[in-house]
């Protein structure tokens, strides 16, 4: 299979990853390393660059915010429902 371009630096060195990906978040966020496991996105081989999919970005998401103790849309949508309200009521 032949490697794919890259969108940051336009090299044709994109590649297929699989395995445990492993993110540093910013400071503000505790915990350390954040791990994903078994999942796949797309590293350049040129400029370093991992290039993740919409499911990967998803759960960093998740456990950025599971770590700042911040709701996700599942739970909010949930408690909407459970009160009546709309996202664009007050309380």
């Amino acid at each position: 299979m032949a490697a794919k371009k890259c969108p940051i630096c336009g090299e044709t060195a994109l590649e297929k990853v699989q395995g445990d990906f492993r993110f540093e978040p910013p400071p503000n966020v505790p915990g350390g390393t954040i791990v994903i496991p078994g999942t796949a996105w797309r590293r350049c081989s040129a400029c370093g660059e991992s290039i993740i999919p919409h499911k990967l970005d998803q759960a960093l998401d998740r456990e950025r915010a599971r770590r700042l103790g911040l709701l996700t849309p599942v739970p909010i949508r949930r408690q909407r429902a459970r009160t009546g309200l709309s996202s664009d009521e007050q309380l």
